[in-house]
Order: C-alpha cells, then sequence, then structure tokens
C-alpha cells in the first residue's frame, strides 16, 4: 500500500540520516546549508533526524528534522526532499510541525465520528482529522464497509477501491472558516486526500455564530468532537 510505501522509505532515510550522523557528514551539511560558522552547541542529533513519533501508533507520524536547504542540495536527503514533494502532492502525506498535530492526536476521534473544525484554514488539522476518523472506520468496520453497503455502492465498488463508501455510518468532518481569502486553500488541502475527501464538508461562517445544522428528517446534528483552533495573536509561540 502507500502507506507502507512511505514507512519503507523513511525506515530507510532514518538509517542514512543515523549513519551521516556518525560519519562526520557535518561539513558537508554545513557547505550544503550556506553555514560557514556552524554554532557548536547545536549537535547533528538534533539538525539530521528522521525518526517515527512515539505517541503515533503504526509509524503513521514521522518527524524530519533536517535544514531545507540541507534536503535540497545534500546528497544523502535530496532524494527524501524529492520523495516528500511528490506524496505530498498526491496527498499521501501532510506535512505539519509536531505541535500543530497534537490537538487532533488528543482528541481521539473514532469509528463514525462526526466532527466539527470551527476555524479550519488552511486545513492541515482537518486532513489529520479526516485520516483519523477514515483510520477509524477501517480498524472497526473493515474494508468497504460491506454490511452497510448500499446496492448503488456496491455497484462503484471497483471504483471505490474498497476504502471508504461514504455511508452514514462513516461520520464526517465539517470543516468551517470565515476567511475568504483562505478557504481555498482548505479546500485544496483536504482534497489531496482523494479517497476521504467526501468526508468532509464546507461551510463558510463566523464560528461565534456557527448555525445548528439538521439533517433531512429534521434531527439536530450533534457533534461528538469539536476542534477550535482559533487564530493566533502573533504575539509569541511556545514548542
Amino acid at each position: 500500500t502507500e502507506a507502507e510505501e512511505v514507512r519503507t522509505f523513511l525506515r530507510q532515510c532514518q538509517i542514512r540520516a543515523e549513519a551521516a550522523e556518525s560519519g562526520g557528514v557535518d561539513a558537508g551539511v554545513a557547505a550544503a546549508a550556506g553555514d560557514d560558522q556552524q554554532n557548536p552547541d547545536s549537535g547533528s542529533a538534533e539538525r539530521l533526524r528522521v525518526c517515527p513519533l512515539s505517541w503515533i501508533p503504526d509509524d503513521m507520524g514521522w518527524c524530519v528534522d533536517v535544514p531545507k536547504a540541507v534536503l535540497r542540495k545534500h546528497p544523502t536527503f535530496k532524494p527524501l526532499h524529492q520523495f516528500l514533494i511528490k506524496h505530498t502532492a498526491q496527498g499521501t502525506i501532510t506535512r505539519q510541525e509536531e505541535v500543530s498535530m497534537l490537538p487532533v492526536v488528543a482528541l481521539g476521534i473514532a469509528a463514525g465520528h462526526r466532527c466539527l473544525d470551527m476555524c479550519a484554514a488552511p486545513g492541515s488539522k482537518t486532513a489529520q482529522m479526516c485520516a483519523a476518523l477514515g483510520a477509524a472506520n477501517f480498524a472497526k468496520f473493515g474494508r468497504g464497509l460491506e454490511d452497510h453497503c448500499s446496492e448503488e455502492v456496491k455497484k462503484c465498488r471497483s471504483v471505490l477501491r474498497g476504502r471508504v463508501d461514504y455511508s452514514s455510518d462513516e461520520g464526517l468532518v465539517v470543516a468551517n472558516d470565515m476567511d475568504n481569502d483562505r478557504i481555498g486553500m482548505l479546500v485544496h488541502q483536504v482534497g489531496r486526500l482523494r479517497s476521504l475527501f467526501p468526508l468532509a464538508l464546507f461551510t463558510y461562517h463566523d464560528a461565534r455564530f456557527f448555525p445548528s445544522v439538521r439533517t433531512p428528517d429534521g434531527t439536530e446534528l450533534r457533534y461528538d468532537r469539536i476542534l477550535c483552533d482559533v487564530m493566533c495573536s502573533s504575539d509569541g509561540t511556545l514548542r
């Protein structure tokens, strides 16, 4: 699968990074980064880190702590840079800071959950929520949700590749934002996920006055999980 391909490649990069560190690649790294005066207090172990995140199960989250210039120019890491560009465009991976991933992990999204992301743009956390929901659905119901598939879904199962049948049991992620300039980025970010894209519903509202949503039978939609990552005040960051 694509996920296993990504994990396998990143494990190989982890080995290369560890070998580069132990093999004294610092001079080449400094040259690639254009850093003539390296900070003697900054160790290569911190600067050249490719490893799975211990708090993400099944090696589905990785830390790539390598300077951008090194990724682009150094022969040891250039293949990793090209790989990241390719799979980001394909929607196989989403690139985020570790601190940005924590809120969605803390939510503990489960199968069939109805989720609301109140300040969603530019969409990295929304994409993470869709991925978490899709993974939870797959773990609970199995490939294709055969017991829940409608006749219409069964007819196009070959197109869906058996991954998601988009039934009401699959839940959804409502992605809301009020910034018209950023909402396009939100749709594009989630759209990269392809098969998970139909799990998302996009809205354009002031989150302070988010309206009540009702299903076709008149029942009010109640959310199992709500994420509200408000806009940064630009006063500073804590990592």
